[in-house]
């Protein structure tokens, strides 16, 4: 097993071996919107050691028939994001509001965080809705008929930068909700559904940050070498 280096970026770590991934996780160590951060960065900002951190994460072997998108071309990851993210995300969006809103009317007199809460995610479900829709709408199909040898341009730099700046929002809505829930970690006295919210935005949370990770650290650079090639 090749060993990891703390000058790698945090994003190519999880690029080259997915599995990383969830010991990043629990390292407290961001690969979505952090990963252009060496290793030996990330870990200087949470006061780990990077050597240590590197020969855990070379440790993680593979699951086996797991893929690295490093070598995907831009329509197949933009196909694969699609349907294993966004489709999935899309179809559990009201489930989530709905036991979100429960649990905030139920128990946040008792616990005035979970209106935060609510408000939170509320904001963060509408901004995701939107946000996916115009990667369907205008930017994948632009990458796709960039790859196809299409003369329409898709990398406005805007276009990009904004869809990071997205990223960035939902990063920071991610980051307020593991606060405010510590961890998604269920009081004692929590009933059922308040632990199966917990459990539920917990599950959000992980799929959202790779879902962040396939497109800054592989889709979105794809897209800039190929415009800078056909310029």
């Amino acid at each position: 097993m090749t060993s990891i280096a703390p000058e790698s970026t945090v994003g190519q770590i999880v690029t080259e071996n997915p599995d990383t991934a969830r010991t990043l996780e629990r390292l407290g160590l961001d690969y979505c919107c952090g990963g252009k951060l060496t290793l030996s960065a990330a870990c200087a900002a949470r006061g780990l050691d990077p050597a240590a951190v590197a020969r855990e994460l070379t440790a993680v072997a593979p699951s086996q028939g797991q893929r690295s998108w490093a070598d995907a071309t831009m329509s197949e990851l933009a196909d694969h994001i699609e349907r294993a993210h966004h489709q999935p995300l899309r179809a559990d969006l009201p489930r989530l509001a709905g036991l979100v809103d429960k649990v905030a009317r139920v128990h946040g007199d008792r616990e005035p965080a979970l209106f935060e809460v609510r408000r939170v995610f509320t904001a963060l479900a509408a901004e995701m809705m939107d946000h996916m829709d115009r990667e369907e709408r205008v930017l994948f199909p632009a990458l796709r008929a960039m790859e196809r040898g299409g003369a329409e341009s898709p990398t406005d730099p805007a276009l990009i930068a904004g869809m990071v700046h997205d990223h960035e929002d939902a990063g920071r809505a991610l980051e307020s909700l593991r606060s405010l829930t510590e961890d998604y970690t269920p009081p004692p006295q929590a009933c059922n559904t308040y632990r199966v919210m917990l459990h539920a935005l917990s599950e959000m949370d992980r799929d959202l940050r790779l879902h962040v990770h396939k497109e800054n650290n592989i889709l979105f650079p794809k897209a800039q070498r190929g415009a800078k090639h056909a310029n």
